[in-house]
């Protein structure tokens, strides 16, 4: 009797303990597949934050835009905040290309006028109805333009307001197809400036005269200008 019941016992402690053991290799298995489910969820957030960051990171710097780079600009500006004469205009720009014609201010009749030029924004070989006009820092919006007319002034931004709104909306590598495709024509009859927002008659230096080649750099693409200096006039 004794030896059945000592057999009894060393059975049931077996049993427990295999139990015991089956608890201990589940507990291990749970806690390992939640430290890697943690470790996962760690990787996807610095991961994200990682792309994020990066996505930030992104800039166009408005100042250092050619008149063929700030032509593009604004023509994608005002085709997506505008529409109307302005999409039109965009289309014709990736089909073909597009030339801003600058003006005597004097010559329209627009809203706010700013100072300098009249920007005409047109198909190539065509008669624009898109212009823009520039005081200080701040662009002003014009469709429907006609010949020394004034138009339908749609609205005003700054071009570094316009530089971060493209790129907000994913539009940098049209940007920058599109600038390839512009052209700068003076019909002023004034002495072209420097830079937008500058006017006024100036004398160049001898040791500057002649043709200069700039490059841009953005985003790992190069664009390049041609500048012919004369004693007091620039081609670009």
């Amino acid at each position: 009797m004794r030896i059945k019941k000592w057999a009894v016992m060393a059975l049931f402690c077996g049993i427990f303990l295999t139990g015991c053991s089956k608890q201990t290799a589940s507990k291990e298995a749970s806690n390992s597949s939640n430290k890697s489910s943690q470790s996962s969820k760690s990787s996807v957030k610095k991961t994200s934050k990682a792309s994020s960051s990066s996505a930030k990171a992104v800039k166009l710097y408005a100042a250092k835009l050619t008149l063929q780079e700030s032509g593009s600009l604004i023509t994608l500006y005002c085709a997506d905040r505008f529409g109307g004469e302005w999409s039109n205009l965009l289309q014709a720009g990736k089909n073909g290309s597009l030339t801003i014609t600058l003006h005597k201010t004097s010559d329209y009749e627009f809203k706010l006028p700013g100072s300098g030029y009249a920007y005409e924004a047109a198909a190539s070989g065509q008669t624009g109805k898109t212009y823009y006009t520039l005081s200080g820092s701040t662009f002003y919006f014009y469709q429907g333009v006609k010949v020394a007319g004034s138009g339908s002034f749609l609205g005003q931004a700054t071009k570094q307001e316009m530089a971060d709104y493209i790129v907000k909306k994913g539009q940098l590598a049209e940007f920058k197809q599109l600038a390839k495709k512009v052209e700068i024509v003076d019909k002023s009859g004034q002495t072209q400036r420097l830079s937008d927002g500058r006017s006024g008659y100036f004398t160049i230096s001898a040791e500057m005269r002649g043709t200069w080649y700039s490059a841009s750099n953005y985003d790992g693409e190069i664009t390049y200008s041609k500048y012919v200096f004369g004693q007091s006039t620039i081609f670009i």
